[in-house]
Formats: C-alpha cells, structure tokens, sequence
C-alpha cells in the first residue's frame, strides 16, 4: 500500500502537481515516519523550492534508515553539488550507481561534474552501464556520442550520433554535434559537445 502512494506521489511530482505530491508524501510518512521512500520525495520536492538544508536533512535520514539507498544518495549528492562540494557530491553519485546503475540523477550528476573536472572516461562508463540494460535511449546514446567527442574518440562519437539521427533524424542537439564531428574531422575544430 505504502509503496502504491509513493509511486502515485512521485507520478505527480513528475506532472508538476507539485502541492499533490506533497500531500501524498505527508501522508505516507504520517503513516509511517520511517519510510525512506517518502522521506526521499520530501527531500526532491524541498530542493525543488530550493529548500536545500530541509532537502538533505530528510535525504540524510532516509539514507539511515535505508543504508545504501540509491534515492538518497543521489538526493545527497545534489544538496553537496548545491553547496559546490563537488568532490563529496561525486561520491554520493558514484555511491548511488553502485547501487543502481539506472539512477538518473546520479548519472547526470556524475555527468556535470564530470564535464567540469575532465573525467570523461567515468562519465563515459557512467553512461554506458546505463545503455547495457537501456539500449534504445537516444538521450543517453546521444549523451555518449558527446562524451566520446570531448574524447576525441570521433569513429565511436560519429558511430553513436548516427544511431541517433537512424532513429530520429531530425534530433538537432544530434545533428549539430554530427557538424561538430565533421568539422573537427576537415581540420575545424568546434566547441566540444557535452552530450545530452
């Protein structure tokens, strides 16, 4: 029962009903004060009102209540991102894919510190564990071909960026990192691309 409201409050997070998800999530934990999991979507919807010390403090319970918990891991690497500790927010996301490769937010925060810091090759396998079980995500798919141009390694980028552009031709960001591609290729470079 518990776990059916959780998943309907996190749909409605996700629709922008944001003052639903937040009475669903009350009560659940009025239910039950030691569910993670409603702590945890407490937590997403305070650092969405930029509420970032309320955020972690629920984050931060969640992860003792639930040890290893991806959700909160990942929750603790955004609050840490915000407070621009950037090497314990990479930490707290590497933490959360050991966990669960399929955590979004973590592969994206790994993927926005990585960019920042050069550590393409994690960023790269980061992306690519994901792919193994999601194959035909073309946001992922054209997010590796970027990492792999900022690589230089323009065989694999063009051969990542063609599957996109096979699958939806019309994808700029897709389109635009293939010019990136050609261009670098003809001796002109570009900006690098980050991936989607």
């Amino acid at each position: 029962r518990e776990r059916a409201a959780a998943i309907d409050a996190e749909v409605m997070g996700l629709e922008g009903k944001l003052p639903e998800a937040e009475a669903a999530y009350r009560a659940i934990l009025a239910n039950n004060p030691n569910s993670a999991r409603g702590l945890c979507g407490q937590g997403a919807l305070l650092a969405n009102n930029s509420n970032w010390s309320e955020a972690k403090a629920r984050f931060t319970r969640a992860l003792e209540l639930s040890p290893g918990y991806d959700v909160a891991l990942a929750g603790l690497g955004m609050c840490a991102a915000q407070e621009k500790n950037l090497s314990a927010a990479w930490d707290f996301y590497s933490k959360a894919l050991a966990a669960n490769v399929e955590n979004k937010r973590a592969i994206l925060g790994i993927k926005e510190i990585g960019y920042a810091e050069k550590r393409y090759r994690e960023v790269e396998e980061a992306i690519r564990q994901y792919l193994d079980l999601h194959p035909g995500d073309l946001n992922f798919m054209y997010a590796l071909a970027g990492c792999l141009y900022a690589q230089h390694k323009l065989d694999e980028a063009q051969s990542e960026v063609e599957k996109v552009i096979l699958f939806d031709p019309a994808h700029a960001k897709a389109n635009e990192l293939k010019s990136y591609i050609d261009a670098t290729r003809s001796g002109r470079p570009m900006p690098m691309a980050q991936g989607g």
